[in-house]
Parts: C-alpha cells; sequence; structure tokens
C-alpha cells in the first residue's frame, strides 16, 4: 500500500469524521499487512520497514509499547486468578472493573503507541492511569488496616501512575500525525 494512504490523516477535528478515520485506519490495518507479508521473504527489510512505521522517538516508543504489553499481562493474570488481599478489601466486582481498567488501558495503549496514535493513546494512558491510583489506594488502605509492609507496593504503584502521567504529557499536546521534526528525532 502506497505512504500516500498513512499520510492521509485526520490531522484537525474537522477531519476526524468516523468515514476518514475508518478509511486511516484501514489504509494502516493494509500497510501493516504488507509488512507482515514481506516478513516472509525478506526478514530484515521488513523489520526495517516496520522500524520506520515507528514513532519518534522509536527507542522510547518500543520501551512504552513493552511497559504497556507488561500491564496487559498483569491486568489479564488478574482476571484470571485476583490478589486475594485487594479482592476482599474491594471486592469482587471492583477488582474485576480495576483488572479489567489495566487490561484495556494496556491494550489501548500498546495498539496505539507503536504507529504514532496519540489522540487513541490518550484513553489508554487515562484508564491505566486511574486503575493505578485506585490499586495504590487499596494498598494504602491495606497497609492501614492489616499487618505487614506494604510501603514498597505502594511505592511502585505510585511509580507507575507518574511514569503513565508523564506520557500523558508527552502525548496530549502532540499533533494528530506522527511528529518527525528536531524536537522528537532520536536521530537529530
Amino acid at each position: 500500500m502506497p505512504h500516500r494512504y498513512l499520510n492521509h490523516r485526520p490531522r484537525s477535528p474537522g477531519d476526524r469524521t468516523p468515514a476518514n478515520v475508518a478509511r486511516w485506519c484501514l489504509a494502516s490495518v493494509g500497510w501493516a499487512g504488507v509488512v507482515v507479508g514481506q516478513s516472509a521473504r525478506h526478514p530484515r527489510q521488513a523489520f526495517w520497514h516496520f522500524w520506520h512505521i515507528v514513532n519518534e522517538p522509536r527507542q522510547i516508543t518500543v520501551l512504552v509499547f513493552f511497559g504497556y504489553l507488561i500491564l496487559t499481562w498483569g491486568g489479564a493474570s488478574a482476571l484470571h486468578n485476583p490478589p486475594n488481599t485487594v479482592e476482599n478489601a474491594a471486592g469482587v466486582v471492583a477488582m474485576f472493573m480495576l483488572s479489567a481498567m489495566f487490561v484495556g488501558g494496556g491494550l489501548i495503549g500498546a495498539i496505539t503507541c507503536l504507529p504514532g496514535w496519540n489522540w487513541l493513546e490518550r484513553g489508554g494512558v487515562l484508564l491505566s492511569g486511574f486503575a493505578a491510583l485506585i490499586y495504590g489506594g487499596l494498598a494504602i488502605y491495606l497497609g492501614a488496616t492489616s499487618e505487614g509492609n506494604r510501603d514498597l507496593q505502594v511505592s511502585m504503584i505510585f511509580f507507575s501512575a507518574l511514569m503513565l502521567a508523564g506520557r500523558g504529557f508527552w502525548i496530549w499536546n502532540r499533533p494528530y500525525a506522527k511528529r518527525r521534526d528536531d524536537n522528537t528525532t532520536a536521530d537529530g
């Protein structure tokens, strides 16, 4: 699929009609299919095609992608086998909703961070950030009402929430298209 389809993405609120967004998403998925299709014949070339699709700064974006994957894995693990102390404190339904927020935020973030779809990644950051704050509040509550030290757990949870807030600040004012200028390039 030619690059001209990837360059026609919603740039202003007027361009974000459902038809334009759907057309752009289908063109992007088609381009990803071309990259995957090339990987069977030319793995190195397919890697470089994929690498140039990743949003700048590429190394940071890949790290954020793996962070979202870890968040999704943790939420899916808690959906399958929730922690007993948190489930007893919050309840079964609240623990399910908290785990679903982690899974949803992680999936949205992982899917949208690599191509630079910042306007969609914001939802993943918000969902994951609110889930981390709720989970941190539960850990503080459990630390105050039960025996044991939960300071390490609370510090890691709030560190994660701060990193998600940093990612949110990074992407919130970005334009809808990929940013490839001197302010965000790692090469230049």
